[in-house]
């Protein structure tokens, strides 16, 4: 729904030539060495306030596995740098399609500025053109409100889980999280 196609986890040989897919299979990984190291990477950071040594030297491999400057050079120069927020700006961008995101800004206390908005999608299905007469990319790139229902992030609600009511039930001194 929101435009953006991606080839993440598609096989190589997988096309979309004329408005037909041609699907190969592939294995889809549920853990990736780039999420244990940025997992590193950030739990170094919480720990000891900075963003050194092997943290570091994580960080740098994914980017330069990416084909990007480390973070030295790209930050560099920019005053102020908040390398928590750098931290989470690189996993957020390298694990995008991964299901990670909803758990990372939940854990990271940020789910009510994020979820509380209307989604935004590219005018990805609009009227009036084919295949042979195509929308053009001014058209496509024109920023639009999403179909999708708005979502609603109650705090402090959403940041727990409802504990089940049997559990309540056998333990009388266990209390349901708020707002539940």
């Amino acid at each position: 729904p929101n435009g953006y196609l991606w080839k993440k986890y598609l096989h190589p040989n997988t096309s979309f030539a004329n408005n037909q897919v041609a699907v190969r299979a592939t294995a889809f990984p549920l853990v990736r060495l780039t999420e244990l190291y940025l997992n590193y990477v950030e739990a170094y950071y919480e720990y000891y306030g900075r963003l050194d040594g092997q943290a570091l030297i994580y960080l740098n491999d994914i980017r330069s596995h990416a084909g990007i400057p480390d973070v030295e050079t790209s930050w560099q120069g920019i005053a102020g740098k908040d390398y928590r927020e750098i931290i989470r700006q690189e996993r957020t961008i390298e694990l995008m399609y991964e299901g990670h995101r909803f758990f990372d800004a939940r854990r990271w206390k940020i789910a009510h500025l994020t979820f509380n908005k209307v989604q935004k999608r590219w005018n990805c299905f609009p009227a009036g053109f084919t295949t042979q007469s195509p929308q053009s990319a001014e058209n496509y790139l024109t920023l639009r409100n999403s179909n999708e229902p708005t979502k609603t992030f109650n705090v402090p609600q959403h940041y727990l889980y409802p504990l089940d009511s049997r559990d309540i039930n056998i333990n009388p001194n266990l209390v349901q999280n708020p707002g539940w």
